[in-house]
């Protein structure tokens, strides 16, 4: 009885102890996300957006003071007055929309970039450890072709082996060193990509496993409407709309209203004047169908955009539940033993156990299937990133990690 208790609290500790990596990792991501320069921009200009909108929702026109003064004989006549443009139109509210309406798309614009940050540093993690596994394998495959070679040396020296096999060695060491350096390349990409985004904690900090459990269902149609992309794209639609209403009030004739006091022939003086712009020259009509014309060119693109959005998040959830099956079965049948069986066949060549050529076919086919492997996670783990992108999960995703007890 003490041993099940004993063991039960070892699988606890294991557990919070993995939890609480967990957590922390997710803390750090979230920490890199909200620092990165391009989200630190985008704060700013949520500020800027919220001060742009206080500024169009204050009154258009401030009054000008008028003042006169002329002598006429021995007699010095003078006024003072105030005049105004009136927002006779209520042009005002127009304006206010707008920069009610251009706050809340600089919000949504943080939000979207926040989501594509850790996205990019999540893809660059996992690229990394990609090209670097990859790379290893490149590696071996070299190192091991290159001992090949000193062995069907001796063996065509004896005759065991024509020569052709030699030939044959030299190519696929060729072919090797190539398929190295590609891979090479590939993981020093990545490596800058990483850099670029999470800093040199980013090579050293790897996602948590906890970040791959959860099984992600397909979101509902009555969701998609509520994307953060789609809000963005239907505010573009009202910021458009709303364009229409302010050149068609701003553009019509306005009043200026003023009145003055002073002293003009030795009589006190009160003056009132009004004067109405004459749109008889130009009424600005084009302006305003201008502006009619963009916001319906913005309702179609909000149309498209919701059918672009919904059939990429049906096609990428399809995509990531096959691939997870794939990748679920091949944990389960995965032995981890390429390496070892590699080595055997390497035995049983030298040994001359195994014909030169079911050698390198059995060789080349482990390798093969080692890389391919690696590939299926790769693309399972890219696939659940991008449906959690762009389902807008990704950040809550992250975040019920950082907040888990």
């Amino acid at each position: 009885m003490l041993y099940k208790y004993i063991c039960a609290a070892c699988v606890i500790t294991l557990s919070t102890g993995a939890y609480a990596q967990s957590k922390q990792w997710a803390n750090w991501l979230l920490q890199k996300v909200d620092t990165h320069p391009s989200i630190q921009a985008l704060q700013h200009d949520v500020q800027a957006s919220g001060y742009q909108a206080s500024a169009l929702a204050r009154p258009l026109y401030n009054p000008s003071l008028d003042t006169s003064l002329e002598r006429e004989g021995s007699e010095i006549n003078y006024q003072i007055g105030l005049s105004s443009q009136l927002d006779w139109h209520d042009v005002q509210s127009s304006q206010t929309r707008a920069g009610e309406l251009l706050s809340e798309q600089s919000r949504l614009a943080l939000a979207l970039a926040r989501t594509e940050v850790a996205a990019k540093g999540l893809r660059s993690q996992v690229a990394f450890l990609y090209a670097d596994k990859q790379y290893t394998i490149a590696t071996q495959r070299v190192e091991q072709s290159i001992e090949l070679l000193q062995v069907i040396e001796k063996k065509v020296a004896t005759g065991e082996v024509p020569a052709m096999s030699l030939a044959i060695t030299k190519s696929a060491i060729a072919e090797a060193m190539v398929a190295e350096s590609e891979w090479l390349t590939t993981w020093q990409q990545a490596k800058q990509d990483v850099l670029a985004i999470l800093g040199q904690a980013g090579l050293e900090t790897p996602i948590s496993p906890h970040f791959w459990t959860p099984t992600l269902s397909l979101l509902p149609p009555t969701q998609i409407q509520q994307l953060p992309s789609l809000r963005y794209a239907h505010i573009n639609w009202l910021i458009a709309s709303n364009e229409v209403d302010v050149q068609r009030v701003s553009n019509k004739p306005a009043p200026t209203v003023g009145f003055g006091v002073g002293r003009q022939a030795g009589e006190p003086l009160l003056s009132l004047s009004m004067s109405v712009p004459l749109n008889v020259r130009n009424d600005f009509s084009e302006v305003t169908e201008a502006a009619k014309q963009r916001a319906m060119a913005s309702e179609q693109q909000l149309k498209a955009e919701v059918v672009t959005v919904r059939e990429a998040i049906s096609s990428t959830y399809q995509q990531m539940l096959q691939l997870g099956e794939r990748h679920r079965i091949w944990q389960q049948i995965d032995s981890g033993d390429f390496s070892e069986q590699t080595k055997v066949l390497s035995e049983r060549f030298a040994a001359g156990d195994l014909a030169f050529d079911d050698y390198q076919s059995q060789l080349n086919q482990l390798l093969s299937g080692q890389q391919a492997a690696l590939t299926l996670t790769y693309q399972f783990q890219l696939t659940y990133i991008d449906y959690l992108r762009q389902s807008a999960g990704l950040v809550a995703h992250i975040s019920a990690l950082a907040d888990k007890e």
